[in-house]
This record gives C-alpha cells, sequence and structure tokens, in this order.
C-alpha cells in the first residue's frame, strides 16, 4: 500500500500578491491544520509536507498491477455506471459518476447518481479492498478518521473516475472556486470546505503527459473576482501569466498509489495526455467535519 499527502502550505511570501515564492522541501513530516474562516494556513515559510507515513514497497500495496488490470477491464465492460462523455470522439473524455462541481443547486439527480456509482464501485471492487475502505485506511494512517459526507437521507459520491484519452487534457483551475457555486451550500453545513484537501488514485497511466502541475499561486489571490461571478481560467491575462511567473511542483503517482494535494488553495492542471491510451483515475475531495473530529469526503 502507498499513500502520499501532498500539502503546500504559505506558498506566497510576505512580499505581496504581485509574486510568487519558490516552493520548499519541508523535513519534519507534519501536517498544518488552517483556519475555516479563510481556507488558509499558518506559518512562515513556504513548504511542501511529503508524508511518507504508509508502506513504499510496490508488493504491499493494495493495488498492484493484477488488481489494477482487473479494475480497467471491469471499467471498459461496466454498461451501468452512470457516465458522461465530454464529446462525440470514439473515445472522449469521460467521468464515470457525477461531480457536484458541475452540478444545479438542485441535487436530487446528484443523491440518485450517487446511489448508482456507489453500487458500480462494490462491482468495480469485487475481491478487491473496496475504494471507500482504502481512502478511510490512508487518513487513518496520516492521523485521522474518515467518512462519506451525508445530508441526510442522503449521502454524497463516494469518488469519480476521469477518464482523459490521448489528445486531452484538463485546465487550469481551483478547488476552493467551488465556494462560490449554489450546490456548495448544503456541504458547507457541516464540513470546512474552504479547506479542501484533492486526492486521486491512477487505476492507468498514459504512455507520456498527463501530470499533475500545481502552482504556488493562491486562491486568497483571486477569490473576489470569483466572488464577483469571474472566472479568472476564461480570462487569457491569468491563464497566460500563471506559468512563466510562478515556480510549480510536477507530479506523477505510479498506477494504485493514492496522491492528497492542497487543491483546494492552489491553482493546478493536468497536461496533456500523450501515447496511445488514455489516463485513469479516481478521486474526489476531502474536509474537516465542523463537528468532532475527523474528515469527511466527496466527488
Amino acid at each position: 500500500m502507498l499513500s502520499l499527502a501532498l500539502e503546500l502550505n504559505d506558498a506566497l511570501s510576505a512580499a505581496g500578491d504581485d509574486a510568487c515564492e519558490p516552493l520548499t522541501a519541508g523535513d519534519d513530516g507534519g501536517t498544518s491544520r488552517e483556519d475555516p474562516a479563510d481556507g488558509g494556513g499558518g506559518g512562515d515559510d513556504p513548504k511542501i509536507t511529503d508524508h511518507a507515513s504508509l508502506p513504499t514497497s510496490e508488493a504491499e500495496w493494495l493495488y498492484d498491477s493484477s488488481a489494477l488490470a482487473c479494475l480497467n477491464d471491469r471499467l471498459d465492460a461496466d454498461t451501468e455506471l452512470p457516465r458522461t462523455d465530454f464529446t462525440d470522439d470514439p473515445d472522449p473524455p469521460r467521468l464515470y459518476g457525477r461531480s457536484l462541481v458541475d452540478c444545479p443547486a438542485d441535487l436530487n439527480a446528484y443523491f440518485a447518481d450517487a446511489a448508482r456509482l456507489r453500487s458500480g464501485l462494490t462491482r468495480l471492487f469485487d475481491g478487491l479492498v473496496p475504494f471507500e475502505q482504502h481512502l478511510t485506511a490512508v487518513l487513518h494512517a496520516l492521523g485521522d478518521t474518515a467518512r462519506c459526507a451525508e445530508a441526510a437521507p442522503h449521502r454524497y459520491s463516494p469518488a469519480t473516475i476521469r477518464h482523459l484519452p490521448p489528445g486531452h487534457a484538463i485546465g487550469l483551475h481551483i478547488g476552493n472556486a467551488f465556494l462560490t457555486t449554489p450546490q456548495a451550500q448544503q456541504l458547507a453545513r457541516s464540513v470546512h470546505v474552504g479547506a479542501q484537501r484533492s486526492h486521486f488514485m491512477p487505476l492507468r497511466l498514459p504512455s507520456a503527459g498527463g501530470e499533475l502541475v500545481v502552482y504556488d499561486l493562491r486562491w486568497s489571490m483571486v477569490k473576489d473576482r470569483y466572488e464577483g461571478g469571474v472566472d479568472v481560467r476564461e480570462e487569457g491575462g491569468l491563464a497566460k501569466l500563471v506559468p512563466p511567473l510562478c515556480e510549480t511542483v510536477r507530479i506523477s503517482p505510479p498506477a494504485g498509489a493514492m496522491l492528497i494535494f492542497d487543491g483546494g488553495r492552489f491553482f493546478h492542471r493536468i497536461t496533456p495526455v500523450e501515447g496511445s491510451h488514455a489516463r485513469r483515475t479516481i478521486g474526489g475531495f476531502l474536509a474537516q467535519a465542523h463537528r468532532g473530529t475527523g474528515w469527511r469526503h466527496w466527488s
């Protein structure tokens, strides 16, 4: 079993919002708790904390090459999982399940698909460690309990699966933009959505490309524009300025390894997939609960 949790903390210096400080590696192995009021963390120094608290031998992974091959074969054959194809291509970019990020304020259809996806994941992982159980174990190993977020009598989707074929990418985005959407309001009653994390596990890697690129550009620099109804991804200025001005971290976790990173507060993207086959990942989001301890996850 291998898991890597990446915390990007205070990546901008006291010099102000006009400059980005380089990211540096932390060596203390610790985590930081954030003030949920602003989604920011404490501390004076920019750092990345790389947690290696779980076994890293490939033989100890829960999802080895044979398990991953089984999962991909089952996914290819499954016709019942709820899915969205984003183009009419023979091999389109596809999302299995429904993401809360893209839902309307009325969540009835989302919760119906979440129940269907949960049933589908049971089929998909039959005979293997269930994905939710694995995620819970990872978070427990990193020091806390976890369970799926709820809005009684419903439970949120435990995860979504993303199929990204060659020639396609995921553009520059930031998780905390979710805070400005109507569908976030119900979830915000139970978790600190302003301090959310992203997580994903590759089910299959492409021959090349498909890397996660995280920029040391923080949500606090642009949140006023989002709250004013402007999606800064669609403004040519920011999307063009971010790459040359800010330091980056490029991450490509091995298939079967889970990555947890601070996608809520830091802009990130997925580079174009190259080669002959698609990049597939399963993942979602998590945040601390308002009452008591522990993580709540959703997708």
